[in-house]
């Protein structure tokens, strides 16, 4: 994250429009050479982004790497890649008619129909979610395979530009008994793997991709300093959720809070472009409504779980998760001695942690996820001034190991562990952020204004971290 922070800070944006696709394309694999984190490709990405429809682009390659890191074979890792879901009948698991057929000589078929593939004419390779039958239930079953885009039997028909980053193509694609083999097919359910856990992912990365492109522009345009400071805290909080479990309701909720830290930004954005030529900012007026597209399908799947809370009480009631406590000590013991832990299940969780979260709002303790993004936005706002100090430090001898040199930043530290103490989770999430954190006012301490400086700062953290509902001592 460090290396991201850096690019973000000290490298010049390139002022040059991209001129085609295929130049994003050039760029962006510029851009992200070396860099192994898909989150900080992301951001590198969005920088390196001229327009939104490129940051997307960049994000949405970054949350694919995340996805599939480890199970695409050979050649096909690291290559650009389309996620291909959505039918006719939209993007529903139920929805999914292309069929991947095993035959009675044992070859292996792909065969159906997808439509607004992302990105899918510039792909080299396809991930097609497909069905392998039902299950006892009568649930589609799906796997996702990976083939090549110009493989014998793939027909792709680029389908017309959106109303809004027109930039970014998509496609239909028709599949006619495309040959598949073993190694094609990915590990693991294609729905529970790959399918159910992408939004969470492609929402955090592209999400950092566009903060990236944020940070472009105010740097490229003269925008206020403090744009650029509150663009990359809230990166850094969107960073730590990028890195958690995405199939976990904790990150659910703390990446509910982060998006809403980074829009808050993008409603604030004029400033950063208030220089920008008038078809740069004309283009940013157009493509900003993306990033509500998430928000309103996210605010719709709301309304569905809170209509469906009863019969998920009613569920967990019978699978003896009756009580928030009980739901709290829902340790791998407990999972293990059911057979099926399935959708069922994870809804009782679901149920229970929001039961729980009600409970302690009730009582005057709001212990949420929402709060955990807002001290990683201190996190970022402390960081960053470390940093930002980090070039006029001296030859002086450093601090102890285990301290900063400054009695208020070691305090506020201090204050940081002892409120995370009761998030582990939490807590290993942003461990990394409070290193670099640590190290970068070491090395602004060994200056007396620097230590100045961090005295200031770090006194009105300690106040900040006291307002934080999640921090504030009982």
């Amino acid at each position: 994250m460090s290396r991201a922070l850096s690019l973000l800070l000290t490298t010049p944006p390139d002022p040059a429009e991209v001129s085609s696709l295929e130049a994003w394309r050039a760029r962006h694999e510029a851009a992200v050479a070396g860099l192994e984190d898909p989150a900080d490709r992301a951001l590198a990405a969005g920088f390196a982004a001229d327009r939104v429809a490129y940051a997307f682009a960049g994000g949405y390659s970054a949350a694919l790497d995340r996805l599939t890191r480890g199970k695409l074979q050979g050649a096909r890792a690291g290559r650009a890649t389309s996620l291909c879901i959505t039918e006719e009948g939209g993007g529903h698991p139920n929805a999914v008619k292309t069929a991947l057929a095993e035959h009675a000589d044992g070859r292996r078929t792909l065969t159906g129909k997808k439509q607004w593939a992302t990105g899918a004419p510039l792909a080299d390779v396809l991930l097609i979610a497909a069905s392998t039958g039902l299950d006892a239930q009568g649930r589609n079953r799906l796997a996702l395979v990976a083939i090549d885009a110009r493989a014998p039997g793939v027909k792709l028909e680029k389908m017309p530009d959106p109303p809004f980053a027109p930039e970014l193509p998509h496609a239909r694609i028709e599949l006619d008994a495309v040959a598949v083999t073993s190694a094609d097919v990915l590990p693991g359910d294609g729905y529970e793997v790959y399918v159910k856990p992408f939004r969470t992912i492609e929402d955090a990365h592209v999400f950092l991709a566009l903060l990236g492109h944020l940070v472009r522009c105010a740097r490229l345009y003269a925008g206020p300093r403090d744009f650029t400071e509150r663009a990359l805290a809230s990166a850094l909080a969107l960073h730590a959720v990028a890195a958690m479990d995405p199939s976990a309701p904790e990150t659910h909720l703390a990446l509910a809070g982060a998006l809403d830290l980074g829009r808050a930004l993008v409603a604030q954005s004029d400033a950063a472009l208030a220089s920008a030529p008038p078809g740069v900012r004309a283009r940013w007026e157009r493509d900003r409504a993306l990033t509500m597209v998430a928000e309103r399908a996210r605010s719709a799947q709301g309304a569905r779980v809170g209509a469906a809370r009863p019969r998920r009480r009613a569920a967990c009631e019978l699978r003896n998760f009756a009580t928030p406590e009980r739901a709290a000590r829902g340790t791998a013991r407990e999972r293990s001695g059911l057979k099926s832990w399935n959708c069922e299940t994870r809804a009782c969780l679901w149920h229970h942690a929001r039961a729980a979260a009600e409970k302690r709002r009730a009582e005057g303790e709001i212990v949420t996820m929402r709060g955990t993004a807002l001290v990683a936005l201190l996190l970022g706002s402390a960081l960053l001034f470390g940093a930002g100090c980090k070039e006029e430090s001296s030859g002086a001898a450093p601090a102890a190991a285990d301290g900063t040199g400054v009695a208020e930043c070691d305090q506020y530290m201090k204050e940081l562990d002892a409120c995370f103490a009761a998030n582990p989770a939490a807590k290993t999430a942003m461990e990394a952020t409070q290193k670099q954190m640590r190290e970068a006012w070491k090395a602004s301490a060994q200056t007396a204004e620097g230590k100045a400086m961090l005295k200031t700062q770090c006194a009105e953290h300690i106040k900040l971290l006291g307002q934080n509902p999640m921090c504030a001592k009982k």
